[in-house]
């Protein structure tokens, strides 16, 4: 199944967060014909979204004043970062805020779709899938679980949560993460990471199959959105440093007995075919 959708196959599509990873989303939506929405927390942002022909609104999180641009949308993708390492607490909030007017009687949303993260993960071990029991003792875990509860509970015909592994590119490469002397920590474990452009690959592909009736996807969906190559940790980043002109950075010590292994099972039912399915193989051409 081809990869690149059909912009006939889907309709309009709000991007909540047009940063890192919203704005190339918004971008290749655009270049795919489909009608997409970005929005920007500020003025300035809505200003720079709109320069670069992206048709733009503000939305600064739990107050929603403009609606028109993030109701009248066919699906509904949300891009916002929890935000948990700079002491935020208020992830789930802005996320309720979102479906609250998502599920009101003239929304036109008919799918939402949580960009969420395998640090929901954190605290186990082995092969982890989409019907891992999680570790609710961990803060970080409960204040994620809650925001994509919300989501899966959503009184909208779909709901997704797609759990993203570590995310790489050439503007955020792994070569850097361990500069400055700091040691890779669990060397010997392996890495669960995915290139952006897999990521918004993914997205695409899951829109368009909603809407042309892939029955395996309707309904609520949490899936796992991993690289199906897992490298060692200590091998993956002294490569990537080498690829990026920086010095060899030092091995930590191996805390875990065993580590953590993303697997993307829910991903099969969109058949869908990496760009970069080893992390490895991309480092040579990365070009940081």
């Amino acid at each position: 199944m081809s990869n690149t959708p059909d912009s006939r196959e889907y309709g309009p599509v709000s991007v909540i967060g047009a940063g890192w990873l919203g704005l190339p989303l918004a971008r290749s939506l655009r270049h795919n014909g489909v009608q997409v929405s970005a929005s920007a927390t500020t003025a300035e942002g809505v200003a720079k979204l709109t320069n670069q022909g992206l048709h733009s609104f503000q939305l600064a999180l739990p107050k929603i004043s403009n609606s028109e641009p993030l109701i009248n949308c066919q699906s509904l993708v949300i891009c916002i970062p929890p935000r948990l390492r700079q002491g935020k607490t208020d992830y789930p909030e802005n996320i309720e805020a979102l479906i609250a007017r998502a599920e009101q009687s003239d929304s036109a949303i008919e799918n939402v779709l949580l960009l969420s993260t395998t640090a929901v993960y954190n605290g186990l071990s082995g092969d982890i899938d989409e019907s891992a029991q999680l570790d609710m003792d961990a803060d970080k875990v409960a204040i994620l679980n809650r925001a994509e509860k919300i989501v899966l509970n959503a009184k909208v015909n779909n709901r997704g949560v797609l759990r993203l592994a570590g995310l790489l590119a050439e503007d955020r490469h792994p070569g850097r993460f361990f500069s400055k002397g700091r040691a890779i920590p669990n060397p010997n474990s392996v890495v669960n990471l995915i290139h952006r452009d897999d990521v918004i690959g993914i997205i695409m592909c899951y829109l368009s199959q909603l809407v042309c009736g892939n029955s395996s996807l309707c309904g609520p969906q949490i899936i796992n959105a991993a690289a199906p190559s897992h490298p060692n940790r200590g091998v993956f980043y002294r490569r990537a440093a080498a690829a990026a002109g920086l010095p060899n950075p030092i091995l930590g010590e191996q805390h875990e007995t065993a580590g953590k292994q993303i697997v993307s099972r829910q991903l099969q039912a969109l058949h869908y075919t990496f760009k970069y399915p080893d992390m490895l193989a991309w480092l040579p051409s990365s070009n940081p």
